[in-house]
């Protein structure tokens, strides 16, 4: 069969007679399967206990599942001298080349619109399965303090201290959107330019949330801005793309984005995905809403939202590497707890980094628990032997009652995040979690943004945790900091924790709602 709908088609035929003792095991051959649209399995695709279906890489061969278009590399051009000539750096002059979307018939349409309450930055490009970014200023660099902060506010709008926009074609000023935390360190803020006075640099922007003068923000989307290798620019009237390549960018894919919603969407029961690459998602690259689902050794990357979102129970996550997400890196929620009934969830032995892109705040490497209708948090989890590291904000954020979070690493997360910590949880939705075994390491925000970040952070008065035999290295702030009553903290290791840096020591509790302490505070 040619294509995965095909095939999918084809076990429907087959399970007309009746389901096939034993189950049935789809094979996908080496290749790049491209789907512009989701590949969709519903319920009537939806197996059992006693007939689970696997869809999985025969012999271990390269399947690529992608929901990007391919770029063709004899079909790159050189940008006009007009372009050109708005390009601000002689490096950007030179290795900026030019691709025909619109000749290629690519919907390259952008998605800044709201989804699920939120503004979306269009970053769809990918080269060689590495995020490119919307010609931006700061540029995307860890190493560096990559955001621009409020200079001479006055209700929405400051002066721009970087002096770029004075650079910029008026059709750069009218496009150029502002991405950051306008208002608050753990909220995120978008904005478009309204009006910018060349005479005194004062830039007025329409912002989604308030602004303060301690906000930060970055620019993006801007023509002139693309000036380091991975940006890219793309003219809404012509259809241009003008992109700055590696060198061996004839050699790679590069891909753009264009199924919307999820790569792979599948409501079903007792599937299993295995040893697949699924990459290139507008939106979110697999969402699976059902019981007994799993998904194994796959590499899922590049996407704007979320990398594996599931519902339901009896799920496993178990060896896959997720990179280059825009929002979470894996989600979930687990059924109604009322029954007190363990989910049997599982997620273990991922590979987890670069996520938290696009949507840099309370965005985890793995943030399960959601509540919503019918789901308040889950009963029965556990998550282990996970590494996690390359995340602005948290790591893990949870709300599930009785979760077991053990012999994960943790490392480098946290970098941008000040009132957050590298495992956040919070209220009474989370009570009975056993945080054990683990290491977490290196929680530093290297800029001296607003707060200091936590090792494991139990906010909100939540109770009823148990934390115990981990090791905490170089955390900025608190190593520990809890919040509410019957939580039980002890025997771990703290190496170079907070020491009392910015007024805060390695081991922190308040308690704000339950049992006021003398000054409704305590620390030591």
């Amino acid at each position: 069969l040619k294509t995965l709908e095909g095939a999918r088609d084809a076990v429907r035929e087959l399970r007309k007679n009746g389901d096939p003792e034993g189950g049935i095991t789809v094979y996908i051959r080496e290749g790049v399967y491209e789907q512009s649209e989701s590949l969709v399995f519903s319920e009537q695709d939806s197996a059992t206990e006693a007939c689970p279906i696997t869809y999985t890489a025969y012999n271990g061969e390269e399947v690529v599942i992608t929901g990007g278009y391919t770029l063709d590399p004899t079909k790159y051009t050189v940008p006009s001298d007009a372009i050109k000539s708005r390009l601000q750096s002689s490096d950007a002059k030179e290795k900026v080349v030019a691709y025909d979307l619109a000749a290629a018939g690519v919907d390259y349409s952008d998605i800044t619109t709201n989804r699920e309450g939120r503004t979306r930055i269009d970053s769809r490009l990918y080269y060689d399965g590495i995020r490119g970014w919307t010609g931006r200023y700061p540029n995307d660099d860890r190493s560096q303090y990559s955001y621009v902060e409020f200079n001479s506010l006055s209700g929405n709008s400051f002066i721009d201290i970087s002096g770029r926009v004075k650079n910029w074609a008026q059709s750069s000023i009218d496009e150029a959107r502002l991405y950051g935390m306008f208002e608050i360190d753990w909220s995120e803020s978008n904005g478009t330019i309204t009006d910018y006075d060349a005479a005194t640099g004062r830039v007025t922007i329409k912002a989604s949330t308030g602004m303060n003068n301690s906000g930060r923000y970055f620019y993006y989307n801007v023509l002139e801005e693309v000036d380091s290798v991975g940006e890219y620019y793309i003219d809404d009237e012509t259809g241009m793309l003008y992109f700055f390549a590696p060198d061996n960018y004839r050699d790679i894919p590069v891909r753009f984005a264009l199924c919307r919603d999820s790569v792979i969407c599948a409501d079903v029961d007792y599937y299993t995905f295995n040893g697949l690459t699924v990459e290139c998602g507008v939106d979110d690259l697999i969402v699976i809403n059902g019981d007994g689902n799993t998904v194994s050794n796959c590499t899922v990357r590049n996407c704007s939202d979320d990398g594996i979102k599931f519902s339901g129970s009896g799920t496993t996550v178990y060896n896959n590497e997720l990179s280059y997400i825009g929002g979470t890196g894996i989600s979930g929620e687990m059924p109604n707890t009322v029954e007190m009934k363990h989910s049997d969830t599982v997620i273990d032995n991922n590979l987890i980094h670069d996520y938290a892109e696009l949507h840099r705040v309370y965005n985890a490497g793995i943030g399960v628990g959601g509540v919503s209708i019918g789901h308040d948090g889950g009963y029965g989890m556990t998550v282990s032997h996970n590494e996690i590291y390359n995340g602005p904000h948290l790591a893990f954020s949870y709300l599930c009652r009785d979760a077991v979070f053990e012999y994960n690493y943790i490392h480098d997360v946290c970098y941008e995040a000040g009132d957050a910590g590298a495992v956040y949880d919070g209220t009474w939705l989370s009570n009975g979690m056993v945080f054990r075994h683990n290491v977490i390491k290196d929680i530093v925000n290297k800029f001296n943004i607003y707060m200091t970040p936590l090792g494991y952070y139990c906010d909100d008065s939540g109770g009823g945790k148990t934390v115990y035999s981990n090791i905490f290295i170089n955390i900025d702030g608190a190593a520990i900091a809890t919040s509410g009553q019957d939580n039980d903290i002890h025997d771990n290791i703290l190496i170079d924790a907070s020491s009392g840096k910015n007024g805060i020591d390695c081991i922190y509790a308040d308690s704000r709602s339950y049992y006021k302490f003398p000054g409704n505070g305590v620390s030591g």
